[in-house]
């Protein structure tokens, strides 16, 4: 049932990611709450389709989470963090969002980096070697403080800039219950792993500085279930990998061929149409650099 709720959830995931790819694409204003407001609406109507591509009960699944779309500055990385009014700012994205099939949670964070300075992807591939160390750790029978502290290990030798701006826990057990407190993996938690439990694995920075010196936060999160041989990702069909969330824009202008009628006096005094084409611009709209089609996520 964990499989079935990762499954809805990462699908309806992808469709926001597609949404708001479109909307900078479209060069389009649209605030946060109003991505989050569509999300829904859209599972409500396609339930049918959802149903029938990934053979589940829709009405069995609630989105118990967001989704929680944030950008621009002052990012708010806890469970409790809503959606604003604010417009989507084209530089950091961070959106999540979690559900539930039967009972049975499931959670998904990822970012968005728009026209990335080198910095901001130096970030990036660090928080994502430390979300995927972190993954490998997760084995039966680790305590999760030892997990917490070679991850934390781990994080000094190669990224010793950035320890600072880890958090505090990267995850906890998830399950009936959407957030385990007992299964928080944090330093001091003594408890150890144990086949099929299912966590949400969460690596984060904050109070990054780039994009032009601007102030912005970095999340990855996804929902995974112990087994005997490795931790197995359930939500590992949505992209993580920095060339799968990275984009540059440029704008462009699109050339449209429209037709004039204009008279055109004949000797005789008749006036006969005469169509004139000519090439105007269109509205700018962006073009995407660094995906060749992001349409297939």
């Amino acid at each position: 049932l964990t499989d079935k709720s990762s499954k809805i959830t990462s699908y309806l995931f992808s469709k926001l990611l597609k949404n708001i790819l479109n909307a900078i694409e479209n060069s389009k204003e649209i605030s946060h709450s109003q991505f989050t407001k569509q999300l829904l609406k859209d599972f409500d109507s396609s339930r049918k389709e959802i149903s029938k591509d990934l053979k589940v009960t829709t009405s069995f699944y609630e989105i118990v989470l967001g989704p929680v779309i944030q950008s621009g500055s002052g990012f708010d990385l806890r469970l409790n963090a809503i959606s604003n009014n604010l417009i989507l700012s084209q530089d950091c994205i961070v959106f999540s969002m979690g559900g539930h099939y039967l009972g049975l949670n499931s959670f998904i964070a990822r970012s968005l980096i728009i026209n990335p300075e080198d910095q901001d992807k130096e970030n990036y591939i660090a928080l994502y070697q430390i979300h995927n160390f972190l993954i490998t750790k997760m084995k039966i029978g680790n305590k999760i403080s030892d997990v917490f502290e070679e991850v934390m290990s781990f994080a000094k030798s190669k990224f010793p800039n950035l320890v600072n701006k880890l958090p505090q826990n990267f995850g906890f057990g998830i399950g009936y219950e959407f957030r385990e407190n007992c299964l928080i993996i944090k330093a001091g938690n003594k408890h150890e792993i144990k086949d099929g439990q299912v966590f949400a694995i969460a690596s984060s920075f904050k109070d990054l500085k780039g994009f032009k010196k601007k102030e912005y936060s970095l999340l990855i999160s996804d929902t995974i279930e112990i087994h005997k041989d490795q931790p197995v990702v359930l939500t590992e069909k949505v992209p993580n990998r920095f060339e799968e969330i990275a984009f540059t824009f440029d704008e462009v202008e699109e050339i449209e061929e429209i037709k004039e009628e204009k008279p055109f006096i004949k000797i005789s005094d008749e006036p006969i149409i005469i169509d004139i084409s000519r090439d105007v611009p269109k509205k700018k709209r962006k073009r995407f650099n660094f995906i060749e089609d992001y349409r297939k996520l």
